[in-house]
């Protein structure tokens, strides 16, 4: 039903319509079934007989009311045995609740999950989480980036689920850089410790546990992981409102001002050298980080409103 929400309400019609069969608990004996059968063969018999089929190549009407008998079998099997999953709550009796939180360019919001987990979700990012956790565990799905201050729950582990891979903790604060139009993702480590595998690999041996100070690369195209050192203040900076380059190249600097400030930059001419970029602005509006690019590179820029118009020479 999660899965394909738009069919919820054939399932849960479907689902009372099994709910309402009734079998008796008495059992017939094989005397009894053949007597059965005979009369299901008989009665099959008949009505071929009021009502002519055409004769038809590698037909046999003997194993035509085998199969008839066998379709009836199976109907009655599988109605009981969806029946025993309903009682064993093997079928959701529930639908859960989502939730959608999800930030445009140039907007981060914080938010407070049904088990007081604390999330930072960053520009151009989206959140997905139940009104309730219900179950043996917490999950979330999360695109783009977010940094996660987890509750801990020895008893009910908590699961983001962000592209091919998922992260399970108990109690961890930890931040998730995973946007769909780039092709890694990285998974870093503040405190406590996770545990992430690649969803298409259950396997122990396929799992990766990292310890504070830790990150996981992750390239969503070959599937490679590797597990590397990181700066925390670089990595979490961006939710106190400081963005911090170092030796970013044009197209890196142009994609994080965009989702940072929610602009779209016009760019005429190429740069005339690699740019290397370093610089730490805390709170700074976009204009002044422009005026100090304009003492390195020779360029021109044009603000009107949400565009931005930038001359290379």
């Amino acid at each position: 039903m999660e899965k394909y929400p738009e069919n919820i309400e054939e399932v849960l019609k479907a689902r009372e319509f099994i709910e309402r069969l009734r079998f008796k608990s008495k059992k017939l004996s094989p005397d009894q079934l053949d007597i059965l059968l005979g009369k299901i063969i008989k009665n099959e018999d008949q009505r071929i007989s009021t009502s002519p089929i055409p004769k038809s190549k590698g037909v046999n009407l003997k194993n035509l009311q085998w199969v008839k008998f066998a379709a009836i079998l199976s109907i009655v099997m599988l109605a009981t045995l969806f029946t025993e999953m309903i009682k064993t709550e093997k079928i959701p009796l529930a639908i859960t609740e989502w939730r959608t939180i999800e930030n445009p360019r140039g907007k981060k919001s914080k938010v407070i999950l049904p088990d007081g987990t604390a999330v930072n979700l960053n520009y151009e990012s989206q959140l997905k989480f139940p009104v309730a956790f219900e179950g043996s565990s917490r999950k979330v799905e999360l695109i783009g980036e977010a940094f996660f201050d987890v509750v801990r729950n020895d008893t009910l582990p908590f699961i983001v689920k962000t592209n091919n891979i998922e992260i399970q903790v108990l109690g961890t604060s930890f931040n998730i850089n995973s946007f769909e139009k780039e092709d890694i993702t990285n998974v870093s480590l503040v405190s406590g410790k996770v545990k992430i595998k690649k969803s298409m690999d259950t396997s122990e041996e396929g799992l990766i546990y990292l310890l504070p100070g830790q990150e996981l690369i992750y390239n969503k195209n070959t599937h490679e992981t590797r597990v590397e050192k990181f700066d925390v203040q670089r990595t979490i900076a961006w939710k106190d409102g400081i963005i911090i380059f170092k030796d970013a190249g044009f197209e890196e600097l142009i994609t994080q001002l965009e989702r940072w400030y929610g602009v779209d930059f016009q760019i005429h001419g190429k740069p005339s050298k690699i740019w290397n970029i370093n610089g730490r602005y805390q709170n700074e509006k976009l204009e002044n980080i422009l005026v100090s690019l304009n003492f390195v590179y020779d360029l021109k820029y044009d603000i009107q409103g949400k565009n931005i118009t930038l001359k290379l020479k």
